[in-house]
Order: structure tokens, then sequence, then C-alpha cells
């Protein structure tokens, strides 16, 4: 009877590792860290105008103990920008190749454990100083994140479905920033450092899910046998992946979409709050939901149809992302300029969907580019390309622009929120759909060389030889 029970439970342990081992439940716990991820990052521009930012002492209501940061609109910007941006972008690259050569699991480990305690120093903060190196601790700590899931994934699923994959991945984006925005709904009765260590603590109870399930890379060369990519120079790998055309066109189009993409999430709480005079209550439920109907539906779409796109032209995917950041134009547009809050949210639910389609093709593009020794370092240059510049732009560029001195100034005494946006974002989308379509030509010219190549060679080959 003993024997029976251990053997019972002995196959109780080698059904759940059957279930761990599963690709999909790596997606599902790579997935969840990615929501944290983002979660961490989106909240402080959430809660900015929820309590953590001063509007004038006098008639701050906050709790005991929750007392406001005074800050400016550009070192908003700065906070929301380049402090995170900057570090997270520098970080990436050493963090990708540590990534190729140990413990991909106990480098994604000890990130989750260092965002949650920067999380943890944000609730603690009392002035924009201590807010600001909190702010890019978290960067660097973020970082792994990436370039560990983008290369286990690239491992674990086909080609075929890659776009596909990360579409479902990239889901954390919108999932993170809904509980974001829904968090700042909270601090109605929470104050706002409450958020940040609940946020904090959902992070460190999720370090040991790492430990015990993010599989090992998978190693297929023999032990002696080092990877050329491993004994060539950072600087080295980086310049071989700016030769090629495609990737560096694909680069600066993902750089000037996040510039607009980082503006929207530093600084669409503020719009809301100052341009509609909403609550962070208000605003936050119905923000939250628009990126769940509107960000989620377009991520999964988007990267299910640039599979089945690329099963005969790959480059139809770069047509593809082009026309959906055109299609979204006029919706932001009428976001930004809607008088009545309940048809921007119309609007802005539209806009969400056609932006967030081009995230899983071009991932998947900047993957299927080069061979998997190469994949890590292409993801990390990738982000830190598309992001430093956008990141670092976009929001401070927006706060820069807002002239109207205070939260509590109306805007005719200046250019307010709705002004910059509206100067800086479709212009932002529309030159990133250009730079899109020149990716698609780039590698269609790419592909008909390489098989006009490949046709000579094989002619070539069969040609038969004179004998003297």
């Amino acid at each position: 009877m003993k024997v029976c029970d251990q053997g019972r439970i002995g196959r109780a342990f080698i059904k759940c590792g059957s279930i761990t081992n599963n690709p999909t439940f790596c997606l599902l716990l790579l997935l969840f860290i990615y929501i944290l991820n983002q979660a961490d990052r989106q909240v402080l521009p959430v809660l900015i105008p929820a309590g953590l930012r001063c509007r004038n002492t006098s008639d701050y209501r906050g709790q005991p103990g929750c007392a406001c940061i005074t800050f400016t609109n550009l070192q908003q910007g700065l906070l929301t920008g380049p402090a995170f941006v900057l570090t997270y972008t520098l970080a990436g690259v050493p963090l990708s190749w540590l990534a190729d050569r140990g413990s991909r699991r106990y480098l994604l480990a000890g990130g989750v454990a260092v965002w949650s305690a920067m999380v943890l120093l944000s609730a603690s903060a009392t002035d924009f100083s201590s807010l600001l190196v909190a702010r890019m601790g978290l960067g660097i700590s973020e970082a792994s994140c990436n370039p560990v899931a983008y290369v286990l994934l690239s491992e674990l699923f086909s080609p075929k479905s890659r776009a596909t994959v990360f579409g479902v991945y990239h889901l954390g984006i919108y999932l993170g920033s809904a509980i974001s925005y829904t968090l700042g709904g909270l601090t109605r009765d929470l104050c706002w450092r409450e958020v940040f260590r609940l946020l904090a603590f959902a992070g460190f109870t999720c370090v040991p899910a790492v430990l015990l399930w993010v599989p090992q890379p998978t190693r297929k060369q023999p032990v002696n046998t080092k990877n050329s990519a491993d004994t060539t120079p950072i600087n080295h790998n980086t310049r071989q992946l700016f030769m090629s055309a495609p990737f560096t066109t694909l680069c600066l189009a993902a750089s000037v979409q996040n510039l607009a993409g980082y503006a929207i999430g530093a600084w669409l709480p503020t719009f809301y709050s100052r341009e509609h005079n909403l609550t962070p209550a208000q605003f936050g439920t119905v923000v939250g939901g628009t990126l769940l109907v509107g960000g989620c539906v377009g991520s999964i779409l988007g990267g299910a149809f640039a599979d089945r796109l690329s099963r005969h032209y790959s480059w139809y995917k770069a047509y593809f992302l082009a026309g959906s950041q055109l299609t979204g134009v006029p919706f932001l547009m009428f976001t930004l300029t809607a008088e009545d809050t309940g048809t921007s949210f119309l609007h802005l639910t539209f806009t969400f969907f056609c932006t967030s389609m081009w995230i899983p093709p071009a991932t998947a593009l900047a993957q299927d580019l080069f061979p998997a020794d190469m994949r890590a370092r292409a993801s990390a240059v990738f982000i830190a390309v598309s992001t430093i510049l956008g990141g670092i732009i976009g929001p401070t560029l927006v706060g820069f622009l807002i002239t109207d001195g205070s939260d509590t100034a109306p805007p005719t005494s200046g250019h307010g929120v709705r002004h910059a946006l509206l100067t800086v974002l479709p212009l932002c989308y529309i030159s990133s759909s250009c730079l899109i379509i020149s990716t698609g030509v780039f590698l269609k010219w790419q592909t008909d060389r390489n098989e006009t190549l490949h046709l000579g060679t094989h002619l070539l080959a069969a040609t038969p030889t004179c004998s003297a």
C-alpha cells in the first residue's frame, strides 16, 4: 500500500513536470512576468495626477503619511522618459550578452527581484531626486525581461507561428497598462505609496516561479565547441546587424513609432485629468478597458495576420504594419480633439487597436532576419535602438511643448497637453509608416537578390566542363 502511494506521488510529479515543460506553459509564465513588468513601468504616469505630484499644498487632500512630491512639467517628462528609457536601453545589450553565456533563468529571476525592489523604493520617495534614482534602477533591471523571453520563445516555437506567439506575449503591454490604470483608480481609498508596495509584493512572489519553471537554454552544440557569436566582441556583432538594410530601417521605424507610444503612455492620464477634468478613478477604469479591448485584440490579430501573410511573401508584413499605423491616425486625431469624453474614449479604443498591431510582426521580423546565434543580440539591439530615441524624446518633447504652467492653469493660458500631443503624435505615426514601407522594399530586394544568387550558383554547378 505504501509503495502504491509512492507510485501515485511519483506519477503526480511526472504529470506536473510534463505540464511545466510544455512550451505553452512557458509562454503563459513569460506573459505573466511581462504583465508585471509593464504594470511596474506604466504605473508612475498614472499615479502622477492621482496624488503623487503636488498640484499645490493648500488643496492637497491626501491621507496622513501620503505626502505628494513637487516637480515641474519638464521633470515629469524626464521621469517618465529618459530616466527609465536611457538606463533600460544601455543595460539591454550587455544583459542579452549574459543571456547567451549564462543562465537565463537566474538572469530573469534577478531582474524581477531587483525591479521589485526599485518599485518598493519608489514607495518611500520623498523628493524628485529619490524618485529619479528609483526610476533609473527600474530601467536597468527591467532590461533583462525581453531579451530572455524573445530567445526562449524563438527556440520553443517554429518560425511559422512566431508572430502569433509574440502577439500573445505582447498582450502583457496592454494587460499591464490596464492594471496600472485600474490601480490609479484605487487612489480614492489607497495612498499612491500603497499602490507601489502592492506591485512590489507581487514581484517578489514571482521570483520563485521563475527559478522553478523558466527553462534553461538549449545547447545543440558539443560541450567543447564554442559558439562563434560568443567569441565575437559585442561591437562587431552590432556592426554586423546594421549591415542589414531591412533591420536598420525597421529599427528606425520602431524608434519613431515608440516616440508616439511613450508620449501617450506618459501623458494620457494627465491629458484626461486636465482637458476633460476627470479624476483618476473616472478615467482609470475606462482607459484600462480601452487598452484591454483595443490593444489586446490588435496585438493578437496583428500577429495572426502577419503569420498568414508571410507564408508567401515576408515583406507583406511590413506593408501590413504601415497600413495599420496610417489607419490609426484619424482615430488618434478624433481622440485628442473630441470635446465629449465618451466619444474620445471610443476613438481611443480604435486607436489602440490599429497602433498595437505593429509590435508582434516587427519583433518576429527582427528574429527572422538573423540565425539563432545572433537572435539575442538582435533582440537587444532592436529594443535599444527602437526605445532609446522614442522613449527619451517623446515624453520630454511633450513636456517641453506644454506652456500652460501648471495642472490647474486653464488651457487658454498657453499650449496645453492636447496641443502638444496633436503636434507630436500624428507626425510620428505617418513617418513611421513611411519607414516601414522602406523596410518592406529593402526586404523584397534582399530576397530577390538571394534567389538570383542561388539560381546562378545552381546553374553554374549544373554546367558541364569541357575536358582537353
